[in-house]
């Protein structure tokens, strides 16, 4: 079932892969095939610098720092509010919804 390119793009490139999307709908494989390239390098210096920090321990070391914290909790919540509230997981909430699975 196609979702349109951009709903199916995203499900679809997750889940399985461009070469699943293309195979499941060509439509929206056009779309996962022209738009790749650019999805991998927009997101390759972040998976970079994740890596970086996770390998030299930093992230953790970030995580202990943040948790030992007394007000962590409330700072925790701060953040999370502000994710939720974010516009990239008010799209992501409504393409959850129109999965297969949820109708």
């Amino acid at each position: 079932m196609c979702l349109g390119a951009g709903g199916a793009l995203c499900v679809g490139l997750f889940a399985d892969g461009v070469a699943s999307v293309s195979e499941a709908c060509p439509t929206v494989g056009r779309a996962a095939l022209d738009w790749w390239k650019r999805f991998r390098d927009a997101a390759k210096p972040v998976f970079e610098q994740l890596y970086e920090e996770v390998a030299t321990g930093r992230e953790a070391q970030r995580s202990i720092d943040l948790n030992s914290k007394p007000d962590y909790r409330q700072k925790l919540e701060e953040e999370l509010r502000e994710l939720r509230e974010s516009e990239m997981w008010q799209a992501g909430a409504v393409v959850r919804k129109l999965r297969p699975e949820n109708n």
